[in-house]
């Protein structure tokens, strides 16, 4: 009895131990979808040869995807989606498959990246099943920079020893792959170096501190402003060496999947600006006598100028100069042919001081006794030139008489006989009753065919006039003869703006993308009448409206100096961002509109509108 039960007992065991391994059998499904997804296989296939691939796959990819199932589990159908990683897209998606093996041809000309396959599978009883596995598509061709621009934002280059502040836009493209994530700062941040010289200035400024990304993902905008610093705090050198500089921008890691190296090259030549003209810190007329009446000295035979001149250099003299040129002395008058020398001053060291006796020896030309005219020129090396004169001497006169030079307005603003306003005439003569033998008329500066005399306006009995006179110093001479007795006269005036004969400054936009605000463009101020010397106080903005998507957004125009050494022409450099610094990228019917006005010393001001759209 006691061995047929220890049997009964012994059998109870061994079914409860087998029941268990076979009921969890896949044939069951007693181990639920977690053990059904175990026997689910996902592999990629080379359609060629229907093998595993042996290299990564490589855009544009044609591949077969292989789902096997192993369990004996009883299953009835299967449906599979491949789905873009980093933008959600589904790719494909078919149902109603084999569950226990099917082949499905997926083909990618679009877009390379990572592509998730999930699956999903339901047995016999409606319970699914899910198995996945990451489709990775290499990319071989590299992004590229479809655009990059590099400029300093205070002076026109580089400056050795000194602080830049410079200002990088780029564009970086991809026709193949999903490169960029919206995480991309982030990656720039780490990943992305600018050496100068050799040497990491990338905490200077760079990588971009702002970038947008397309919709589809395959281009971004980058933004960066760096500051250069002066020196090298460590070792204590410069920068920015005088010459050549090597600027090389490295940007990796900005792939979906980590990947993905970009760098960029420039030579970028540093000197130091010189927009300020020579110094003529002493002078004197050595051999010379005191001038008699307006005459600023007498000559009896020949003279000695003595001149002592020094290049300055920009920023109050603290670059460099670029030295001094040339020095041109010029004598006229009398009706004679000028006499002129020019002297080569480069030998001169950048920040010589010339000190020096120029000898004019008049009676070797022949001169007549009469009255002239002394013009010194000097010139540094970036063509900045300085004017002393026209100084008034008389040459070995015995006997001569002074003459009053009568200036009357004869069109404009009539109410004010005595203040010349710009685009007005005024007639010139000798204020006497004498009638002369002869007149030579002549203007300082040259002012062209809008100054006639009576040797050439058959309308005047005698004198000169200047038509549409413009803005700025003059001084006008007479030579006259009564009787062999020879008459001189000069009479300086000024020429004042008005609203009435002067345009008000002309603002100009050079746009390369209307559809692009937050692309580098240019603005371009010229005017007749002299702009601030401070670039920023020239331009300036009064409207900035945003709309995007019907709706008004917040932006800000940023403007930097770009050229500004011409008195009459300053350029700018321009972009519209959003108020958080990042560029703009316009859908349709999105814009921009912007209103920048310009104001001469004067205070004439003018105002001009532009639009940026993508309609």
């Amino acid at each position: 009895m006691k061995k047929v039960a220890f049997l009964i007992i012994s059998l109870i065991i061994i079914f409860l131990i087998t029941g268990c391994a076979i009921f969890n059998l896949p044939f069951f499904g007693g181990g639920g979808e977690t053990d059904l997804a175990d026997y689910c296989k996902i592999s990629f296939l080379d359609p060629n040869t229907k093998e595993p691939f042996s290299s990564p796959i490589t855009f544009p990819a044609s591949v077969v995807i292989k789902y096997q199932y192993n369990g004996y589990y009883p299953v009835e159908d299967l449906k599979m989606d491949v789905v873009q990683v980093i933008n959600d897209r589904n790719w494909l998606s078919v149902e109603n498959l084999n569950p226990t093996s099917a082949m499905v041809n997926f083909v990618n000309e679009e877009s390379a990246g990572d592509f998730l396959v999930q699956t999903e599978m339901r047995t016999i009883n409606k319970d699914t099943v899910s198995a996945s596995k990451l489709l990775h598509i290499v990319d071989p061709s590299p992004a590229t920079i479809t655009e990059f621009e590099f400029y300093l934002t205070e002076n026109s280059t580089l400056i050795p020893n000194y602080q830049n502040d410079a200002f990088l836009w780029m564009k970086i493209k991809d026709d193949e792959s999903m490169l960029f994530s919206k995480s991309i700062l982030a990656s720039f941040v780490s990943k992305s170096k600018l050496y100068i010289n050799g040497r990491d200035m990338s905490t200077s400024g760079f990588p971009p501190e702002s970038a947008i990304v397309s919709d589809d993902g395959k281009q971004i905008i980058c933004i960066a402003k760096l500051n250069i610093p002066e020196m090298n705090q460590v070792f204590q050198t410069p920068i920015i060496l005088e010459g050549e500089n090597k600027f090389r921008f490295v940007f990796e890691g900005f792939n979906s999947d980590g990947s993905g190296f970009i760098e960029k090259d420039l030579m970028l030549t540093a000197a130091y600006t010189d927009n300020t003209p020579p110094e003529i810190i002493d002078y004197d007329y050595v051999d010379a006598g005191p001038g008699i009446g307006y005459m600023d000295f007498s000559v009896t035979d020949e003279f000695s100028l003595y001149l002592e001149v020094k290049d300055k250099g920009d920023m109050f003299d603290t670059f460099d100069p670029s030295g001094l040129a040339s020095l041109t002395w010029r004598i006229s008058g009398e009706n004679q042919t000028p006499i002129s020398d020019t002297i080569d001053l480069t030998y001169l060291a950048k920040d010589a001081l010339y000190q020096e006796y120029i000898p004019i020896r008049i009676r070797s030309y022949d001169y007549p006794s009469g009255i002239y005219r002394l013009l010194i020129t000097i010139e540094d090396r970036k063509g900045n030139t300085t004017t002393f004169g026209p100084k008034t001497f008389n040459y070995n006169v015995t006997s001569w008489k002074e003459a009053d030079i009568k200036v009357e307005k004869i069109a404009g603003d009539m109410g004010a006989l005595y203040t010349y306003f710009a685009g007005e005439t005024l007639r010139f003569s000798i204020d006497s009753d004498l009638t002369y033998d002869s007149e030579n008329w002549s203007i300082i500066p040259d002012v062209g065919t809008d100054f006639t005399t009576n040797a050439n306006n058959n309308t005047m009995i005698g004198g000169a006039v200047y038509r549409n006179i413009k803005y700025g110093d003059y001084v006008v001479y007479v030579e006259a003869k009564k009787d062999g007795i020879p008459y001189y006269g000069e009479t300086s005036f000024s020429v004042e703006p008005s609203q009435t004969y002067v345009n008000q400054p002309v603002i100009t936009y050079k746009v390369e993308s209307p559809s692009e605000p937050s692309k580098l463009f240019e603005v371009v101020v010229d005017s007749l009448i002299d702009l601030p010397s401070d670039p920023y106080e020239t331009l300036k903005k009064k409207k900035l409206v945003y709309t995007k998507d019907g709706h008004p957004e917040p932006a800000k125009v940023d403007l930097f100096p770009f050229e500004y050494s011409d008195s009459k022409q300053q350029t700018f450099k321009a972009m519209v961002l959003t108020s958080s610094g990042s560029p703009i990228i316009l859908d349709n019917y999105d814009r921009v509109e912007l209103i920048l006005t310009a104001e001469d010393i004067r205070g004439n001001v003018s105002e001009k509108p532009f639009f940026f759209s993508n309609e």
